[in-house]
């Protein structure tokens, strides 16, 4: 498999904004060495931060997927992601942040049979649902996802070095699937459940708690999942 890709950015007058373009270009070849698969994604993403009483953060990023799978199939998907947090300090109680978002990446429209709709090019941001693994926890049945997640973090004055976090996410399919009789959406939710402690400029604890539960859509497919996680990250 052979993987191409460009990015460029260029900061922006509007508070402390970049905008970032990017192209990625991944091709690959049986044994034979002819060209069964062809993946490019092209996008481009806005990020930045404002002083409006204490620190607002917004996010943009857009995504499109073309090229062709095993050369009957024709790519052609596109994924959106938009959000935005605001971070303060709290007398007696510390800093707190809030951050929500919403993703959406395309499903099948079922127009035409060769195209396949489903975005696979660049998997979204789990750094908040830690527990859902779109290949193997899920049955997205080719119609793409949508995803709401919402968050909040809490680093108390009291104590020094601790931050505790609470995250929220709802999935769903981005078209509606057939389950039985009935056509459904609901993929399912995720709480998670955080814990860092920063031991020392170069020393941090981090505990996760991830617990994943299906929707209709997974029907007998889908089981809950639920991930722990604990790292000592140390830097030298």
């Amino acid at each position: 498999k052979k993987i191409q890709g460009i990015t460029a950015s260029y900061p922006l007058p509007i508070g402390e904004t970049n905008i970032c373009g990017y192209y990625l270009r991944a091709t690959k070849n049986n044994p034979c060495d002819d060209l069964v698969d062809r993946n490019n994604v092209y996008g481009f993403k806005v990020e930045g931060s404002m002083e409006i009483a204490s620190t607002l953060n917004y996010f943009f990023q857009y995504a499109k997927q073309s090229g062709d799978v095993n050369t009957t199939t024709t790519r052609d998907a596109s994924a959106l992601r938009l959000g935005g947090g605001y971070k303060t300090e709290l007398p007696s109680l510390g800093a707190v942040a809030v951050e929500g978002s919403h993703l959406s990446m395309s499903g099948d429209d079922g127009k035409d049979p060769k195209k396949a709709k489903t975005y696979t090019g660049i998997l979204p941001d789990y750094r908040y649902f830690s527990a859902m693994l779109v290949e193997d926890v899920i049955t997205l049945k080719g119609s793409g996802l949508k995803a709401l997640n919402l968050n909040a973090t809490i680093s108390p004055d009291a104590l020094k070095g601790l931050t505790l976090g609470l995250g929220y996410t709802k999935f769903n399919s981005a078209e509606k699937v057939t389950v039985g009789a009935d056509k459904k959406d609901d993929i399912g939710s995720e709480i998670d459940l955080t814990c860092s402690y920063k031991y020392n400029d170069k020393t941090d604890i981090d505990i996760i708690y991830a617990r994943f539960s299906p929707g209709d859509v997974q029907e007998k497919d889908g089981d809950p999942a639920s991930m722990l996680k604990c790292q000592l990250v140390t830097k030298f």
